[in-house]
């Protein structure tokens, strides 16, 4: 956990494909953006190399793991030179990075657009897709309850979210009072 992927101004010389646990990006430069706001990656997602990929040139990003990781990283040239003796993998490849730029973009539109509960709900649907356990619920048909054995505090929530810890907490407290989210103690 904390440990970086991809600094600022660090050139993308490889493909970074998470297998376990939770990664950020977090866009721009630490002079001008939060440290901690952040895009998600998932297992099976890029936690970092879409970004200036074939040029291998800097990126304007900081990518990192949030957690414990595994992840795969294939070099640059490597790469480059089997897209270039395949022309369906050099298809494919073309077509994730292109799905990874969009889905880096629909991330930073969260922090940037959404009001603090969506953005609330996305970290709390990114977490139930990797640690959450989807249990039935009696009398709800096709429906449950996603639990969670751990959760982040919500300062590091707010972080991550780029959100006041005040803002999470009215959150938190509003989807409580709904029934859409409890807590309990192990």
């Amino acid at each position: 956990a904390r440990e970086r992927i991809f600094a600022v101004n660090e050139p993308i010389d490889r493909l970074v494909l998470l297998t376990s646990g939770l990664s950020g990006r977090c866009f721009g430069s630490p002079a001008n953006q939060s440290l901690t706001a952040m895009a998600l990656s998932v297992p099976g997602r890029l936690a970092g190399g879409n970004h200036n990929f074939w040029s291998a040139r800097a990126g304007n990003g900081r990518y990192f793991a949030i957690t414990d990781i595994e992840y795969l990283s294939l070099p640059h040239g490597l790469v480059k030179r089997l897209a270039a003796a395949d022309p369906v993998l050099s298809n494919y490849l073309s077509i994730l990075l292109e799905l990874s730029f969009q889905s880096d973009r629909i991330g930073f539109a969260t922090i940037a657009l959404l009001p603090v509960r969506s953005r609330l709900l996305m970290f709390y649907l990114t977490w139930a897709f990797i640690y959450g356990r989807l249990e039935p619920a009696p009398g709800r048909p096709g429906g449950g309850e996603v639990l969670y054995h751990v959760m982040p505090g919500q300062e590091r929530i707010a972080d991550v979210i780029s959100a006041s810890t005040i803002q999470v907490k009215r959150s938190v407290a509003a989807l409580q009072r709904e029934g859409l989210l409890s807590r309990t103690s192990p």
